[in-house]
This record gives C-alpha cells, sequence and structure tokens, in this order.
C-alpha cells in the first residue's frame, strides 16, 4: 500500500513562499505628471529592501493548440530571484522529498556561477537564506 505526504502541494508551497518574500507588483502606477509607468509585471514579487523574486516554471506545456510550450530548462529552481545583487536560486521540496540529478546539476551550475542556490520546505526556511545572503 503507499500513502501520499499530507499537507500542501508543491505548487501551493511555491505561492506562499513567494509571498512571504515580497508583494507581487500588479497594477500599474502613474507618476505626478500622470505618465504611466509599470513597477513590475504581473507574477514578480518584490521585497521592501529591494529584492525581486519570481516563480520559475520549467519543462515544456502544451498549449490551447497542443503545440509544446517550452519554459525554464527542466531542474531550474523554483523560485529564482536578485537580492544584494546575487542571484538566488530556491527549490521548493515537501518534506521527505530530494532533489533530481538534473536539479542537481543546476544547483552545482548555480553555485560555481557565483549564485546562492538552497532548498526550502517553507517560508521561514526560503527568509533564513535570504537574511544569510543580506549578511553576506
Amino acid at each position: 500500500m503507499t500513502f501520499k505526504l499530507k499537507g500542501p502541494k508543491e505548487g501551493e508551497l511555491q505561492a506562499w513562499i513567494l509571498r512571504s518574500l515580497g508583494i507581487e507588483r500588479l497594477s500599474p502606477r502613474y507618476d505626478k505628471a500622470g505618465k504611466r509607468w509599470v513597477e513590475a509585471p504581473s507574477g514578480v514579487y518584490v521585497s521592501a529592501r529591494g529584492d525581486v523574486f519570481w516563480r520559475a516554471n520549467s519543462g515544456g506545456r502544451p498549449d490551447a493548440k497542443g503545440r509544446i510550450v517550452m519554459g525554464n530548462p527542466r531542474g531550474t529552481a523554483d523560485i529564482l530571484g536578485i537580492v544584494c545583487g546575487r542571484f538566488v536560486g530556491l527549490e521548493v521540496k515537501r518534506p521527505g522529498e530530494s532533489l533530481n540529478r538534473t536539479q542537481v546539476w543546476w544547483h552545482s551550475v548555480v553555485e560555481a556561477a557565483g549564485g546562492v542556490r538552497a532548498v526550502v520546505e517553507c517560508p521561514s526556511d526560503a527568509k533564513k537564506v535570504i537574511e544569510e545572503v543580506r549578511a553576506g
């Protein structure tokens, strides 16, 4: 008999973590002269300190016409960001899950390039990683 893990799905965890890291900037804003400008596109989360995060869909998915639309390469971290000028990749996993070979490879690439990568299970894990990046 096989049992599935209870609790939120990985996609729900990703959304929860993104909301904990920043505020989604959706609507256009206007400056004092009435000119329209946009703070950030939909799906981008900006922290009070100016850090930027977004969800990175990877692999291919069929569109409405059945054509495969490619996102990021397979194995790319679930949440990407820029914190204090450094690239950050956060792989979201449910408790007890581990990285696959492609994800391990991407983590090594990010680290070799000077970026920060981490596996997180909840918002507090993600916040700890971000605070460590800020601390230098």
